[in-house]
């Protein structure tokens, strides 16, 4: 009979000690689960903060390019009057790490005897193209181009097609993933 009693104990305990693993297993697995769920959340915060920095840093180039624009309008608008005028500087926005490199013509581009002010903005990732006509003190937008930095070579002003009218050509380069 004392053998029977000591199998019947034994399996007892096996039992209750079989039963009290898996919920200290589950409570583990539990402690997993809820750093995991707290690492994603983690990650997901720290993605919307990024867009939401990538989005003001994009707001502040654009204000900082318009900024520029008008820069340049103030010092062409006394030159509109003028025969020709061309000037290239620099500008150095104060909340900026990068300078804005601008080219500003005012001449007779085109065949057509008017005045027209063509104007760039370079900055590290892109330049920006603008070509207004210039009627009394006034300017009307004909093109607008934005040409991504790596790619802009140039501009010109040539007839192309042989039709007696100049054509307003950027020359660029397409990226290939590599180098120019």
């Amino acid at each position: 009979m004392k053998p029977t009693i000591n199998r019947f104990t034994l399996t007892i305990l096996i039992l209750l000690f079989g039963c009290g693993l898996p919920s200290h297993q589950n409570r583990e697995v539990q402690a997993v689960n809820d750093s995991l769920q707290k690492n994603g959340i983690k990650k997901e915060l720290a993605k919307e903060e990024r867009k939401k920095q990538i989005e003001e840093e994009n707001r502040m180039d654009s204000v900082r390019l318009d900024v520029a624009l008008k820069d340049a309008f103030n010092i062409a608008k006394d030159a509109f009057r003028t025969e020709n005028f061309t000037k290239q500087y620099e500008l150095q926005p104060d909340d900026s790490s990068y300078a804005i490199h601008i080219d500003m013509l005012i001449d007779q581009l085109l065949s057509d005897n008017r005045k027209y002010f063509l104007l760039r903005r370079h900055v590290p990732w892109a330049t920006y193209i603008d070509l207004y006509r210039i009627v009394d003190d006034k300017t009307e937008k004909l093109i607008t181009r934005e040409q991504g930095g790596m790619t802009y070579i140039r501009d010109t002003l040539v007839d192309v097609n042989g039709d007696g009218h100049k054509d307003f050509l950027v020359h660029w380069y397409p990226a290939s993933g590599c180098c120019r």
